[in-house]
């Protein structure tokens, strides 16, 4: 997964937070077996998509179990890349825009699917949806707006990880709502209320944080 809003790094590996690090460390197994069959960074970017994408489809219509598998695999597939990239299969300046350009369409797909599940199940949820992609947009644009401005902001802890593991919690609960009696709908509603309310406070906090910063030039 592109950590910090994402790219391919073509540099030394950076220091991250140690259960980051930890989830890095258990999928390199899957970063050397890619690496030996010939897959690029690129490749596996354009293939999270794919996973993505179809993941919107399938929480559209509310098939929550072929839901959370493609996120799982997508979300693997974001994961590596950067890994992989770094391990020398395809690092480059445009491999980082890539990265950087397909989470975006990936958050698309994702709250996407939820917004059009919504059209045909709440309103509610279809509103959730969008104010949880306009902050998960909000806070991507803040920090790259930011960074043409030589500003690197990275504050806030609803980044594209949180958001991921957000989606694919409410994701796998709606696929259990039979088996702990609440309503599906019940359950996509509460998660992704709380996304917007996450995405929202972040994109806000790290826009207040930039021009504060920008202010002091």
């Amino acid at each position: 997964m592109s950590t910090l809003e994402g790219a391919h790094h073509t540099g030394p590996e950076p220091q991250r937070p140690d259960l980051v690090s930890l989830g890095y460390r258990v999928l390199q197994p899957v970063v050397n077996g890619l690496e030996r069959v010939g897959a690029t960074a690129d490749a596996v970017t354009w293939t999270s998509l794919v996973l993505c994408s179809a993941a919107g489809v399938a929480i559209m219509i509310g098939a929550w179990w072929p839901a959370a598998l493609l996120m799982l695999v997508g979300g693997v597939c974001d994961a590596v890349d950067g890994q992989l990239a770094r391990k020398g299969a395809g690092a480059s300046r445009r491999g980082a825009f890539l990265d950087s350009f397909v989470d975006r369409l990936s958050d698309a797909a994702l709250f996407g699917g939820f917004v059009m599940y919504g059209v045909l199940h709440s309103p509610l949820i279809a509103f959730a949806a969008l104010l949880g992609l306009t902050g998960a947009f909000g806070t991507s644009y803040a920090r790259a707006r930011a960074g043409s401005l030589r500003v690197d902001a990275k504050v806030g802890w609803m980044q594209r990880p949180g958001r991921v593991i957000n989606l694919l919690a409410v994701v796998v609960l709606a696929a259990l709502a039979d088996f702990i009696a609440i309503d599906a709908s019940s359950i996509v509603l509460a998660g992704l209320s709380f996304a917007a309310i996450a995405t929202m406070t972040t994109a806000l906090h790290r826009a207040s944080w930039v021009l504060t910063a920008l202010a002091k030039e």
